[in-house]
């Protein structure tokens, strides 16, 4: 019997993202984090459009093997975040060019730039299926099919009216898009904020990859006796994008106890020697957090203010304001407070630690490639395909029948199942790949019991309550007079909990059993 190999369509995501001395490379990063899962998690190829404005960081992206459009630096480079500012016509006309050379339609367009809204996205839409904005404004209507604000709070309030009303609201920490190796299982080992065993204690001072406000030699110059007396080892963050480079490295050269780093090849490895952080509000607050690492920080720019605020009012960080405002006495007074007082810096590491994981960028690639899911019926075609499924050892761990199925016995259930008209099964589909079944079982009260079954290839990745959710709306059209589902899991399988809980289902009861 020929082998039929199922091959699922390899979808494209494009990014349009910038990077320059004024608009950082903030938005590049967070973007580079989540490009990685979706080619790595899932296949996908990743393409970047990025305007060539002075400073701009595109070989880096380049370096980390994705394609790269180099669209027309027709302006000056935005410093404002005013859409009003910005000839959004003409980045949507470079755009355009690009997508009609391809040779399949893109499944996602990412676009992160403050200074486009839903004139820029409604050009883009007659171009790609899906259209995802990745923003912490809210200051501007979207058309989009999702939108992104890894931010503190968590509330989806502000972008209610600016976004279509099916759009799904991405909002808090939890979806932080961080690079691999700040996710907690990625340095269990590391106990909470473990103070080594050093004379020193060690202080980074990072104020962003471009600084354009100029604020590292501005603090430097006005802590210089405070690093002469006090016990602390400094590191300054400075990469050659910095305007003062060359006046920082001068600085740290007359002092022992200043160190001037200008590259981290891994930044989780070097961040995890730190024990508290002196830095600027932005991307990089999220993965310091993420390992636990006390901060004081200042803003940069007007898009840090509000959240930053925000996490220092419940208790994650300590915020000093504007970085043009601040007195050099107020940078000394908040270092102090926080080294001398070790039980203070616990509580913001456990705290910060307890709100983010690292693994946003993981969740968000999940909910993109689900986003292309459809189901269908169970045909007599599925039949030993969903037979392999459910003799996989991870079903049958979830399974309250653990023992495998023998084929003549599986023949004959789906044989029975398929002509029942009090069962329905439906097939979860991406692109041409069966990722999963669920199937209903109908009972005379008006109640269908639910069961779902993934591939052990999708097993992880995000996909359960989204073909859950995808059956449910199926067999609603299909079955109106059920108006009750109900679903049976495992006291040990909290991933089956979670899709259920995720999809809609709440917890009805708990059942004890006692053998005899």
């Amino acid at each position: 019997m020929d082998q039929v190999v199922l091959r699922q369509e390899r979808k494209t995501v494009f990014f349009r993202v910038d990077s320059s001395k004024y608009i950082g490379t903030g938005h590049v990063y967070r973007c580079l984090a989540l490009a990685h899962q979706l080619r790595m998690r899932h296949g996908m190829n990743v393409e970047f459009m990025t305007v060539a404005w002075d400073g701009n960081i595109a070989s880096l992206i380049e370096k980390r093997g994705f394609k790269v459009h180099r669209l027309k630096a027709w302006t000056k480079d935005i410093s404002s975040f005013d859409p009003s500012l910005y000839n959004w016509r003409e980045d949507a006309l470079q755009c355009e060019n690009v997508l009609r050379a391809l040779n399949s339609r893109p499944m996602w367009m990412v676009v992160d730039a403050y200074f486009l809204d839903h004139h820029w996205e409604e050009a883009m839409r007659p171009h790609v299926d899906e259209i995802l904005v990745i923003d912490d404004l809210a200051n501007r209507r979207h058309e989009c099919s999702c939108i992104l604000d890894q931010n503190y709070p968590e509330d989806p309030a502000p972008y209610r009216g600016l976004v279509p009303d099916e759009a799904l609201i991405l909002k808090g920490p939890k979806y932080a898009l961080l690079t691999s190796g700040f996710e907690h299982e990625s340095w269990e080992d590391r106990a909470l904020h473990e103070r080594k065993k050093s004379s020193h204690v060690h202080v980074l001072i990072f104020m962003g990859g471009t600084d354009p406000k100029r604020a590292t030699i501005k603090i430097l110059r006005g802590l210089k006796d405070y690093f002469r007396k006090t016990g602390a080892l400094f590191y300054v963050l400075a990469p050659r994008s910095n305007p003062d480079f060359d006046a920082i490295q001068r600085f740290c050269e007359d002092l022992d106890t200043v160190i001037h780093v200008d590259y981290v090849e891994d930044m989780p490895s070097f961040l995890k020697k730190m024990d508290l952080v002196l830095g600027a509000g932005g991307v990089s607050t999220y993965e310091r957090m993420a390992l636990g690492i006390p901060q004081v920080l200042l803003s940069v720019a007007e898009n840090q203010y509000s959240h930053t605020r925000a996490l220092a009012r419940d208790g994650f960080i300590v915020f000093l304001g504007d970085v043009d405002t601040v007195k050099h006495q107020s940078i000394k007074g908040a270092l102090d407070l926080l080294l001398s007082n070790q039980p203070f810096m616990d509580f913001m590491a456990r705290r910060s630690r307890a709100l983010v994981d690292g693994l946003g960028a993981r969740r968000v690639s999940d909910l993109m490639a689900a986003f292309g899911l459809e189901v269908r019926e169970a045909t007599l075609k599925d039949m030993w395909l969903i037979f392999e499924w459910r003799n996989s050892e991870p079903a049958r761990l979830a399974s309250f029948n653990t023992s495998v199925i023998s084929k003549s016995d599986h023949e004959a259930w789906f044989k029975r199942v398929l002509k029942a008209r009090d069962r329905k099964i439906y097939m979860g589909v991406l692109g041409e790949q069966s990722i999963g079944m669920v199937r209903f079982d109908i009972n005379s009260q008006g109640e269908a019991m639910v069961s779902i079954l993934l591939s052990p290839e999708f097993m992880g990745k995000g996909l359960g309550w989204m073909l859950l959710n995808k059956a449910v709306e199926a067999f609603k059209i299909e079955c109106p007079e059920v108006d009750t589902l109900r679903a049976l899991v495992k006291k040990e399988n909290i991933a089956s909990k979670r899709t259920f809980e995720k999809a809609g289902f709440s917890q009805a009861y708990t059942s004890f059993i006692k053998r005899l």
